[in-house]
C-alpha cells in the first residue's frame, strides 16, 4: 500500500507505510497534516489514519492519540490522559503541575489545547497602539506637502494675500504633486507595515503588545499573500462599508434637508435652517457610524471573534502563548 502526504501545500509520495513511520519519528507530521492512499475516497488527517499505518507496517495493533501541547501523534502508553485529550510524556511535569494549581485547560474536537481567540476590546487597543506606531512614517511622508504649502501660503502673504475669489488659489501644482506623493506614501505604509509584519511575524505591534498573533484556521502562520489579502479586507472592503453607511444618509439629509428648507427661494435658508441642518447630521452620525463599524464589532458575536476581514482572509487573532 502506498501512500501519499501533503507538506507545505504540496503532494509528496508515494512512500510505504514504513517510511511513513519513518517521518513520523521526524516529526513531518502533525495530527492535522493531509494523507491519502488508494483505499480511501479523499485526504484524511493523519491522527485519523496513523493507526493503520502501523498496522500496514507491521506493528501491530497501536493506540495514539494527538498531543494537545505539540499536535504530534504519539502512543497513548507513553502519554498522560486528560479528559478526551492526552498530552506527551515532555510535557507531563509542566502540565501536571498546572492542574495541581487548579487551572482549566480546554480541548478542541481534535483533542488539542483550544486556541485563545482575542476579544473585541484587546483588539481594539492593539489598533490604536499600531495608529501611533504608523503615525511617524506617515508624518514623513507628508512633509514635503506641507513645506509646499507653508511656500505658497507665505508668496500669497508676500504679494497682498491669496484672491478671495478663488479660494484654492493656493493649490498650485507643486502642492498638489507633494499631496498626491504623501497619499501615495500613506497607503504604501499601510500596506507595508500590516503585510510585512504580519507575514513574517504574525502580528503587527500593537497585537505584539498584547500577545497576540495572526494564524489561519488551523493556528498556523499565514502567507506575505494572505497577509496582503486581509489587509486589502480591512482597509479597502472595510472602508468601503464605512463610506457608503455614512455617506448615503448625509447625502440625503443635504438634499431633502436642504430643499425643504430653502422651498420658499433663497431668502429661505436662514443660519436657523442650517443649524437645523447640521444638528440633524451630527444627530445621524453618532447613530450611523457606530453601525458602519459592523465588520469590525461583528467579533464581539462571533464564537472564534473574527471580524469581517477574518472571514474573508480565513485568519484568526489568538493569544500568542500556548499552555505549558
Amino acid at each position: 500500500m502506498e501512500w501519499f502526504y501533503s507538506k507545505n501545500n504540496e503532494q509528496k509520495g508515494p512512500v510505504s507505510a514504513a517510511e511513513m513511520l519513518s517521518l513520523h519519528e521526524q516529526g513531518v507530521f502533525s495530527g492535522d497534516s493531509l494523507v491519502w492512499t488508494e483505499q480511501q475516497t479523499d485526504w484524511k488527517p493523519y491522527r485519523e489514519v496513523v493507526e493503520a499505518i502501523y498496522a500496514a507496517a507491521g506493528k501491530g495493533k497501536v493506540e495514539t492519540a494527538v498531543c494537545a501541547h505539540s499536535g504530534q501523534v504519539l502512543e497513548k502508553k507513553d502519554m498522560v490522559p486528560y479528559g478526551d485529550g492526552w498530552v506527551a510524556p515532555e510535557h507531563k511535569e509542566q502540565f501536571v503541575q498546572r492542574l495541581m494549581e487548579g487551572e482549566r485547560l480546554d480541548l478542541n474536537e481534535a483533542g488539542q489545547f483550544a486556541m485563545r481567540y482575542v476579544g473585541f476590546w484587546w483588539r481594539v487597543l492593539a489598533s490604536v497602539i499600531d495608529y501611533f506606531v504608523k503615525m511617524i512614517p506617515i508624518l514623513i511622508c507628508q512633509i514635503p506637502y506641507y513645506l509646499a504649502l507653508f511656500a505658497n501660503a507665505a508668496k500669497a502673504g508676500k504679494e497682498g494675500g491669496a484672491d478671495p475669489a478663488d479660494p484654492l488659489s493656493i493649490w498650485t501644482t507643486g502642492v498638489v504633486i507633494t499631496y498626491g506623493i504623501a497619499m501615495v506614501g500613506q497607503l504604501a505604509v499601510s500596506i507595508f507595515y500590516d503585510t510585512w509584519m504580519v507575514g513574517k511575524y504574525q502580528a503587527t505591534v500593537g497585537k505584539m503588545a498584547i500577545g497576540a498573533v495572526v494564524v489561519d484556521p488551523e493556528g498556523r502562520k499565514i502567507s506575505y499573500s494572505r497577509s496582503f489579502g486581509r489587509w486589502a479586507a480591512k482597509k479597502l472592503l472595510n472602508g468601503a462599508i464605512l463610506t457608503m453607511v455614512v455617506t448615503v444618509p448625509i447625502v440625503l439629509v443635504l438634499v431633502f434637508g436642504t430643499g425643504m428648507m430653502a422651498g420658499g427661494g433663497a431668502e429661505g435658508m436662514n443660519p436657523e435652517s442650517l443649524i437645523g441642518i447640521g444638528v440633524l447630521m451630527g444627530g445621524i452620525l453618532l447613530v450611523v457610524y457606530p453601525l458602519a463599524l459592523f465588520p469590525y464589532w461583528m467579533c464581539g458575536r462571533d464564537k472564534e471573534k473574527r471580524t469581517l476581514h477574518d472571514r474573508v482572509s480565513g485568519t484568526r487573532v489568538i493569544k500568542k502563548e500556548l499552555p505549558q
